[in-house]
C-alpha cells in the first residue's frame, strides 16, 4: 500500500510547531469548517465536537490520508471563555481571571480516510491564573497579544507571566495533547520515532 500522506487540519502556529515536534513529515490544510456553527454548553464535549468537524472538513480532498484536527477551549468556572473582540474585552477577561483556576479543555480527532477508522481523544489541564498588575495587563495588550486564543491570553506568553500554577499536559494547555497524537497515529501505522515526552520537555521545560 502506497503510504499514507499525512495532514494537519489547521493553519494554527502553535499546532503546527507542536506537530513538528513528532519529527514526521505532513501537509498543512487549512479547515473551512465555520466554528460558530457547533455550540455545546459541555466546554469538553465542544472540543471534541470541532475537531471531528475540522477534520472532517478536508478529509474528502485527502483519499489514503490520515488527518487530523485539534480544537482547545478555555473554561472558567464551567463558562466557556471565547477569543476576545476587542482590547476592552480582553481586559474584563483577563481581570475576571486574576488569581483563580480554570481549564483548558483540547481534543484531537484522527480520521484514516482510507480505512474510515476515527479517533478522538481529549485531555483537560487545569491552571491557576497568576496575580499580574494593572501594569502588566496593560503592557501585554498593547503588545497586541492574546486576542486569538481564548480567555484573552496563551499560557506561554510573557514567559508564562499569567501562570502561578499548571496541573497536567503542557503540550494540551498549548492547544495540542501531542502524546495523545502520537498514540494514536502509532496504532494507526505510523512510525514515530521519538520519545514524545522528552521532547516536550526539552522544547518547553515543562511535562507533558
Amino acid at each position: 500500500m502506497k503510504i499514507r500522506k499525512i495532514v494537519l487540519a489547521s493553519q494554527s502556529p502553535r499546532r503546527i510547531e507542536i506537530m513538528e515536534w513528532l519529527n514526521i513529515k505532513f501537509d498543512i490544510s487549512p479547515n473551512s469548517f465555520d466554528e460558530s456553527s457547533i455550540r455545546h454548553k459541555s466546554p469538553l464535549t465542544l472540543t471534541r465536537l470541532l475537531a471531528e468537524a475540522k477534520a472532517n472538513s478536508v478529509t474528502r480532498l485527502y483519499p489514503n490520508s490520515i488527518i487530523i484536527g485539534a480544537d482547545a477551549l478555555v473554561s472558567f468556572e464551567d463558562k466557556i471563555l471565547e477569543k476576545p473582540k476587542n482590547e476592552t474585552d480582553q481586559k474584563q477577561l483577563i481581570n475576571m481571571q486574576i488569581g483563580r483556576d480554570g481549564k483548558v479543555c483540547c481534543s484531537v480527532c484522527v480520521i484514516d480516510t482510507y480505512s474510515g477508522q476515527k479517533i478522538i481523544k481529549s485531555k483537560i489541564t487545569k491552571y491557576k491564573m497568576a496575580r499580574v498588575s494593572e501594569y502588566q495587563i496593560e503592557k501585554y495588550i498593547k503588545s497586541g497579544q492574546g486576542m486569538d486564543k481564548a480567555g484573552g491570553f496563551g499560557l506561554q506568553d510573557s514567559n508564562h507571566l499569567f501562570i502561578d500554577k499548571l496541573n497536567g499536559c503542557y503540550s494540551n494547555a498549548l492547544g495540542m495533547p501531542i502524546c495523545e497524537l502520537a498514540n494514536i497515529l502509532t496504532s494507526m501505522g505510523v512510525s514515530i520515532g521519538v520519545n514524545i515526552k522528552e521532547v516536550v520537555k526539552q522544547k518547553t521545560g515543562k511535562l507533558c
